[in-house]
């Protein structure tokens, strides 16, 4: 490939990754803002509630299980692409079905192929973008936190009943008698005029770049159970924080989401502004030290009822 057509190619890259990871943002924000809303328009107890959310991360599960394998087998585009339309067509039954087990199929999906998603673009990135992965993986992430904020906030503030749930969605694809799906197609085509090594040009890379194997390093223990206490942290937050607020502390809605809006916006800001502390403290003195001032903020906000603590 020559410098002009890498050049562009990282171009159309960025800009698809950008505007898909904008998207998935706010996608991916919308279960914990409107399951107020949802409780109240299927007349939901709060376990109807709570499966909503079971629901949507099973398709987590189901789609990483299936989705590595998938990539591992046929080529990473179409892999992607395949992802991307499955996200989509979430969309769409979220956009023209009002019904409760309708809206389960559409969260099943949604969640797992936007989990995909994410993953493949961080899997694809630094094929890429070689000479500068991190910081590009740092922006995209950026991006994505700012859809996701961004979404909160404004959404939040704005809906108060199940229309403004089907705005949102047809939102995210501009619907009209004209046309449909301009973002989120736009996104695809973008994503469509890329090129991507195939799989088995990216599994030999991974090869050399590991250089030798996990098998018997028990620090990949060490790792997962740190990224599953701190998947549960930031999670709960996202899915229960403005229900919390509303219910059990009789927050309006707009409110509620703007605390959660700034606890996002923390983290979104965060992965930028102390990218820098964690290369010179490196990975795990800088993990037990963001954990304990995470913990001792999250526990306060809990037990005292202070938001903004939580926030932080």
């Amino acid at each position: 490939m020559g410098a002009r057509m890498e050049k562009s190619n990282r171009r159309i890259a960025l800009i698809g990754f950008a505007i898909l990871m904008v998207g998935l943002g706010i996608s991916d924000s919308l279960r914990g803002i409107f399951s107020g809303i949802f409780q109240t328009h299927f007349a939901l107890t709060a376990k109807g509630l709570s499966t909503i959310i079971a629901v949507s991360y099973a398709g987590n599960l189901c789609f990483l299980l299936a989705g590595g394998r998938i990539m591992d087998k046929i080529d990473r585009k179409k892999a992607f692409l395949g992802f991307l339309a499955v996200w989509m067509c979430a969309m769409l039954v979220f956009l023209l079905t009002d019904n409760y087990y309708a809206l389960l199929v559409g969260m099943f999906l949604a969640m797992g192929a936007s989990t995909l998603l994410n993953t493949s673009i961080t899997l694809i990135t630094p094929f890429i973008f070689a000479t500068s992965p991190a910081m590009i993986v740092n922006v995209l992430f950026f991006m994505q936190g700012f859809g996701t904020s961004g979404g909160q906030s404004l959404i939040g503030n704005l809906a108060d009943d199940f229309g403004g749930w089907e705005a949102v969605t047809g939102g995210l694809f501009e619907w009209t008698e004209n046309h449909v799906g301009n973002r989120i197609v736009l996104a695809f085509l973008i994503i469509l005029k890329l090129q991507i090594p195939d799989s088995g040009e990216v599994k030999k890379a991974e090869k050399d770049r590991q250089g030798r194997k996990m098998k018997g390093n028990y620090l990949w223990i060490v790792m997962v159970v740190i990224f599953g206490v701190y998947f549960i942290a930031e999670h709960g937050m996202l899915n229960w924080f403005v229900i919390y607020g509303t219910n059990a502390l009789g927050l309006e809605q707009g409110k509620a989401a703007n605390y959660m809006a700034l606890f996002f916006g923390g983290m979104t800001v965060g992965r930028l502004v102390f990218s820098p502390l964690v290369d010179r403290l490196k990975v795990f003195p800088s993990i037990a030290l963001f954990s304990v001032i995470s913990a001792v903020l999250y526990a306060a906000g809990i037990f005292s009822g202070a938001l903004w603590m939580l926030s932080l």
